[in-house]
Parts: structure tokens; C-alpha cells; sequence
């Protein structure tokens, strides 16, 4: 069907009653099919909407699969697991060497959907599998993003194939033929390259990519090298790490190079040059079923990826260069007592039992390793979901402007736990820090760069009855901070984040107010925010007392705010009808220690078609 920006047909049942679906990579659920649909260019340029090491296919084919767990694509738009689109590039050539029955089917149907809203009957019958050819289905690029077209929701798991499809340039020539609703050349109809951003984009097969936030200077892929292990003895535990005092039966260090130095030798030097993923072994009854296959995925057993603890440090045998990126995870893959001992039959070179071939923890100036280290879970958003009972009140205090948390529809005010918090933190105002057009006006500054606006979510430990008596104890506040950038546009709406700018201009004027009148819950002033992404740290709080009360909780993404909303902050008065700066200096970080909670991720993991 010719739907005046596309030409796009519906997946139908297979023959089963069943529609097809994917699973497996990166996915964690069943995707369904639902619609395919192209991109295009014109007869002198290409038209695919990605971009492979800086060159344009001429045609990309998208087959987009909706979650199952959301009854339809518009809702599946609305959750950042909705969708997963496979994306298939198609080269226009002029003798093909082979062709592909079911996309020469869709090909020859091109001419009868020409006008729009028109409609063609495919004449046999189709594979899903078909339309994907020859490709070779275990190499891909694949990353978190947006749809391409309005309302461009940031749903979907990209899957783009590297190989293109070669396809009969006179076949290629029949989009070129298809008339938009105003009937004229539908040409030129995929989206512009877009920044990668903080996006983590992987390459299947067998790498690691570690992502240093907002760095990318130290942005670098490592590939997998070698793995070795560690181990004890009968008697004893051999891992080289420890976590509260504990060691492990065996450790497992999976070593990586980066890709910039080309030999080990080399990059074993080098401050950047190592990353090795530490894994830990655990004893387990011989009758606990004990099997994984043997891939970069399956060495890692049933580990959660997602909560280790990382250092920079040194290679723990000699030389001992200090050049490696160390990346321990918290949990133990299981080991029969059977496997275990078959490490401890090993032979030195002498002939004799290769026994606690580990080294002991070390201790480096200010930097604490092995059993000092810590593995940190995750935070938790209590309640974040659910809208407030009433209105939020927006004030202008005369150095800041803010709201105090109302409570949510179940009676209780939203709440944060888990990272480094010392127990529950409750939610009680939210306020901001801007500068002007010729200053930055972030309080926190990511890899020395500072930003146009910074908002706080302060939160106090439930122990103490709010902020003002929290903060007179250690553990007494947390603050989530959240930064903003000016951008020429945004891709998503920010719905809690829009009232608040709607209502500015009410506030104009210190110790004014202003009630909004929509209602809305914390998760909308977050927006997509990776909330297993931040920096935090033991602080102060940034206005006088400046109390040292505070765990902060930095997210490293930034939101983005259009200049006409962030002109709304400059605009407000303080108590003398000033416009003012509310922002503080930088601070030294002195002794404090800044921890980085961020996601690994390991390449490599296979996947199935149905």
C-alpha cells in the first residue's frame, strides 16, 4: 500500500495462525512482525537512512516487530522496549548475480501501488525469511533508538544487517516511480543521520564495547584475546579478587586489547591498553546441573552484567604494567566440586600440583583494590510512575524557582533506594540552577564541560520528618541532578517537564506562585533517562548551610531543552527585580571518591528466527 511517505505492506498469520517473530540478541521478550516498509533516495543519490563506515545503501528496508506484551504498535511506542526493527540494505546493481523471489514479488507489485492510497494483491505467497536473502543473519550493528518518522519514539531495538542485498538496478528505479499525497515524486524519503550521542551501538560477532559517557576521545572497542584462570587449592580459595572480605573458589580473567595497538605486547604498556572482565567461580554440589556453551556470552553463565565494579590497576602477573581497565562482576558463575578439581590436577613446569596461582589483594596510594572494592546494586524508583494527587504549586523563592512533591494517587510521596543510599529517601521538592546567554548554568560539570540548566530532585532519608532536619546527619539527603542542553528541537515530548516551562511566566516576579493545572509523575521529569547511568558521591549541599549531607546522583545523560524555554528561567526575578544566576562555582573534589555506575556490554550472544 502506497501511504503517501512510504510504501508498506501488513504481516499477515503464517500458515500456522502464528505471525513471525524474532527473539534472542539483545531482546528479552518475543517480537511479533508487524509491517515492513522502505526508504528510498532518488536516480542520482541513495536513500537508506544508515550509514555503514560513511557510505549510504540505495534502498533500506525496514521489518518492524512489536513486543508482545503490548497489545498494539502505539502502545508499544510509548515503552522503550515497544519495538525491534530489523534494517536490510538493498544495493542497486546492474547484473545481479542472483536475485530474490520474495522481494522480487514485493518489487513487481511496485508499479500497481504507484498512486497514493492505492493497493496491490501480492500474486504467491511469501517468506519473511525470504525478504532477509542470503544475508548473513549474525552480523549486525545494534543499538537503542528512535523510529525514523514521526512522532520518532524512542522505542525501538535497531538491528542493521552490515551486507547489502544486491538488487536489479531497474527494480531499484520502481520507487522512484511512486507518488507522495499531493501526487507528486515521493523521493528522498528517509531521515537525515542523526547523532550517536551516549547511544552504545554493538557489533555482533565477539566483541566487547565499553562506553565512556560523554567521552569520546575514550571511546575505544577491545577485542577479546585470551582467557585464563586463577585457583586455589583443596584447602583453599584462589580468586584474585575479593568482595567484603570474601575470595572465590576460581577467577576467571577474560583479557581484551584495544583495538588501536596492534599487538599485545604493545598495548600492555599502554595506560589505555588492556580491558580484562574478572569473573568469579563458585563451588556447588556435584548434583546441580552445571553447563554453558562456549562463547564470550556463555563463559559469563548466569552473571548479571549489569552490576560489577570497575578500576583502573595493573596486570596481576609480571611484568605487572599498570594498563588495565579492571571489570569485576559481583555474582559467581556455579562449579561442580568435580570441575573445580579438575583445575587443582594442573602441573607446573616442574612437574609438581600448579596450585593458588593467585596474587594476593594490593594496595596503591589512594586507590583501594580487591577486597576494598565495591559492587554497587542498582537505585529504585518507588512510586516515580504514579501521578500526584494534585497539582503541583510552582514558586519563585527569589533564588531559585521549585515545587513541593505533592503526594501520588496511593497517599504516599514517591521514593529512591539502593546505589550507596543508607536506606529509603523520600521525595519533598524539586528545584533548578540556570546561568544566562552568556553563561553555562549547571552546577556539576561531565569530562569539564558544564551545561545550560540543571535540575535537582531532593529527596531526605525517611528516618528524619524533611530536608531541613535531614540535614543535619550524613546520610540525611539525596539529590538526583539532571542536566540540560539547548537544542534546536526534540524528538520526544517531556510532559512533566512542559508544565513546568508552560507555567514560568506565571512566576516572573520573586515570591510569586503559580498552581498548573495538569497533573503528572516524577518518571515524566526524567523523561528516558538511563537510570542505570550516573556518577555519585558523598557531598554538600550547593546553597548555604552547604550542608556535608548529601549523596548525589548525577545522571550522565542530558536532556535536551529548546532556547525558548530555558529564556523562561533567565527571565525570572529575584527580591530586588533582578534577573539573576543562581548556579555555583565548581568545587574541588578534594578526597572524595566519584563513582561511575554505567553498564558493561559483551558482544556475542545468539539469536533465533521463528
Amino acid at each position: 500500500m502506497n501511504i503517501g511517505y512510504t510504501v508498506q505492506f501488513q504481516v499477515p498469520p503464517t500458515e500456522n495462525g502464528q505471525l513471525p517473530f524474532i527473539t534472542g540478541a539483545k531482546l528479552n521478550d518475543r517480537y511479533e512482525a508487524d509491517n515492513v516498509h522502505f526508504h528510498w533516495g532518488s536516480p542520482t543519490s541513495p536513500g537508506a537512512e544508515h550509514l555503514i563506515d560513511g557510505r549510504r545503501y540505495s534502498v533500506e528496508m525496514h521489518i518492524v516487530h512489536k513486543n508482545v506484551r503490548y497489545g498494539t504498535v502505539e502502545e508499544a511506542t510509548m515503552n522503550p522496549d515497544g519495538l525491534a526493527v530489523l534494517g536490510i540494505f538493498l544495493e542497486g546493481v546492474n547484473n545481479p548475480t542472483i536475485s530474490y523471489p520474495g522481494l522480487d514479488e514485493i518489487f513487481n507489485h511496485l508499479p500497481e501501488v504507484r498512486e497514493f492510497e492505492s493497493t496491490s494483491q501480492l500474486n504467491n505467497s511469501i517468506t519473511m525469511r525470504q525478504l532477509l536473502g542470503n544475508l548473513n543473519t549474525k552480523i549486525f550493528f545494534s543499538y537503542s533508538g528512535s523510529l525514523t518518522t514521526p512522532p520518532c519514539s524512542e522505542a525501538v531495538r535497531w538491528f542493521v544487517f552490515r551486507d547489502a542485498l544486491p538488487i536489479a538496478q531497474n527494480q531499484i528505479n520502481k520507487f522512484y516511480q511512486i507518488m507522495d499525497q499531493n501526487g507528486q515524486p515521493l523521493l528522498n524519503n528517509y531521515r537525515q543521520v542523526q547523532p550517536i550521542n551516549d547511544r552504545l551501538v554493538l557489533y555482533r560477532p565477539g566483541l566487547v564495547n565499553i562506553e565512556f559517557p560523554r567521552d569520546k576521545e575514550r571511546r575505544h572497542q577491545y577485542e577479546p584475546m585470551s582467557v585464563h584462570f586463577h585457583w586455589g587449592s583443596p584447602t583453599s580459595k584462589g580468586s584474585e579478587h575479593t568482595i567484603d572480605g570474601h575470595r572465590f573458589d576460581v577467577e576467571m580473567h577474560i583479557v581484551h586489547k584495544n583495538r588501536k595497538y596492534r599487538t599485545m605486547e604493545k598495548a600492555s604498556k599502554l595506560h589505555d591498553g588492556l580491558l580484562v572482565v574478572g569473573v568469579f567461580f563458585k563451588k556447588v554440589k556435584d548434583s546441580v546441573l552445571v553447563k554453558y556453551p562456549l562463547k564470550i556470552a556463555g563463559l559469563l553463565g548466569n552473571v548479571d552484567t549489569k552490576v560489577f565494579f570497575s578500576y583502573r590497576g595493573s596486570l596481576t602477573t609480571p611484568p605487572c604494567y599498570q594498563s588495565v581497565l579492571w571489570y569485576v562482576f559481583r555474582d559467581a558463575v556455579p562449579i561442580t566440586e568435580k570441575q573445580l578439581n579438575n583445575f587443582f590436577q594442573i602441573m607446573d613446569v616442574h612437574g609438581e600440583p600448579l596450585q593458588n596461582n593467585f596474587r594476593l589483594p594490593q594496595s596503591e596510594g589512594n586507590r583501594t583494590l580487591a577486597d576494598h572494592e565495591i559492587a554497587l546494586p542498582p537505585i529504585l524508583f518507588g512510586l516515580y510512575d504514579v501521578p500526584t494527587a494534585e497539582p503541583i504549586v510552582l514558586h519563585n523563592t527569589g533564588h531559585t524557582v521549585q515545587f513541593k512533591m505533592p503526594a501520588t494517587d496511593l497517599g504516599e510521596r514517591p521514593f529512591i533506594t539502593g546505589g550507596i543510599l543508607e536506606g529509603k529517601y523520600v521525595v519533598e521538592q524539586t528545584h533548578f540552577h540556570w546561568g544566562s546567554a552568556t553563561r553555562k548554568g549547571s552546577e556539576h560539570a561531565i569530562n569539564g564541560q558544564r551545561y545550560d540548566l540543571e535540575m535537582h530532585i531532593v529527596h531526605h532519608n525517611s528516618k528524619y520528618a524533611n530536608v531541613n532536619a535531614a540535614k543535619n546527619f550524613e546520610h540525611g539527603i539525596a539529590v538526583i541532578a539532571v542536566l540540560f542542553h539547548i537544542a534546536k528541537r526534540r524528538d520526544i515530548g517531556y510532559d512533566g517537564l512542559d508544565v513546568i516551562y508552560k507555567n514560568l511566566k506565571g512566576v516572573e516576579v520573586a515570591d510569586t506562585s503559580v498552581t498548573a493545572e495538569e497533573i503528572f509523575s516524577l518518571d515524566s521529569l526524567l523523561a528516558g533517562l538511563d537510570r542505570n547511568d550516573f556518577y555519585t558521591y558523598r557531598g554538600s549541599l550547593t546553597t548555604p548551610p552547604c550542608s556535608e549531607s548529601v549523596t548525589w546522583i548525577v545522571s550522565t545523560n542530558i536532556l535536551p531543552i529548546l532556547r525558548s524555554d530555558l529564556e523562561k528561567f533567565w527571565n525570572l526575578r529575584d527580591s530586588k527585580g533582578n534577573q539573576y544566576v543562581n548556579t555555583r562555582s565548581l568545587q574541588s573534589i578534594f578526597h572524595r571518591k566519584v563513582y561511575h555506575i554505567g553498564r558493561l556490554s559483551l558482544r556475542g550472544s545468539a539469536w533465533n528466527f521463528g
